[in-house]
């Protein structure tokens, strides 16, 4: 899907995005107007990825888009393997025993 984002130059805050057939331009103008303020030239549109599961957008210092992993969904990830270490430590549950009663992937 072809999607662009808007972000402020001076500390690269992604304001919004855009879509065909809505029109970058405009929605510069509206963050300008918005409690965001400004003028058009403190905002920049680029070209994105579309943003997989688990991933976040974050503008580069070079103003180019990346992928990095998203800071939520890593830090539930730690949080439900100590979980599960936790658990296997006091129950002594194997993990084909702990996949048989929880809902989630070892």
């Amino acid at each position: 899907m072809d999607r662009t984002v808007i972000y402020r130059k001076s500390d690269r805050l992604i304001a919004g995005y855009v879509m065909p057939p809505h029109s970058v331009t405009v929605e510069i103008q509206n963050l300008c107007v918005s409690e965001l303020g400004g003028v058009p030239g403190d905002y920049v549109a680029v070209d994105c990825p579309d943003v997989p599961k688990g991933m976040e957008l974050i503008i580069s210092v070079d103003g180019t888009p990346e992928l990095i992993p998203d800071r939520v969904s890593l830090e539930k990830t730690r949080v439900r393997n100590a979980a599960i270490a936790k658990i296997k430590a006091t129950t002594g549950l194997s993990d084909v025993e702990l996949f048989a009663v929880l809902p989630v992937n070892l």
